[in-house]
């Protein structure tokens, strides 16, 4: 649907291995991809210091698979995480996920729809032990069609 074709991939260098398509996942890859462009438009963010979650998770290797955000970024020197939540995840993984964020970036950034009070909730307690940003899903999304 949106994914490169096996000789797209080759002639561009990546892995040609079959995709595997989750229905459920795609409004939350969309959603991924406009804030993407957001922060590339609106914080003049370089599409060469982005990293997706799938090349963290590469650069990883074989390990024990971790917590990764949707996407990282570098600027003047710094780490920024961004992670886009959509649904409410168990407390205790949520919780950790934030604090994993904490450890491992200098600065995160939760996208988060307008309705999910609890998402906010959760986020916004947190935020007294783990400096974070919440930025409404409903911002990007207008931000993105108007450019």
């Amino acid at each position: 649907m949106y994914f490169l074709t096996y000789a797209g991939k080759k002639l561009m260098g990546y892995s040609v291995k079959q995709e595997k398509i989750k229905l459920e996942q795609i409004i939350h890859d969309i959603h991924v991809l406009d804030t993407v462009i957001y922060f590339v438009h609106k914080h003049n963010i370089a599409l060469k210091d982005i990293q997706s979650e799938k090349e963290l998770h590469q650069n990883d290797g074989f390990s024990n698979r971790k917590h990764r955000p949707d996407f990282i970024y570098t600027k003047e020197s710094k780490k920024y995480c961004v992670e886009i939540e959509l649904t409410l995840k168990a407390k205790a993984r949520f919780e950790k996920n934030i604090k994993d964020n904490f450890m491992n970036y200098d600065y995160q950034t939760w996208i988060i729809p307008n309705s999910k009070v609890k998402i906010r909730q959760v986020l916004e307690d947190q935020s007294v032990k783990f400096p974070l940003e919440i930025i409404e899903l409903q911002e990007v999304t207008e931000y993105v069609k108007s450019i």
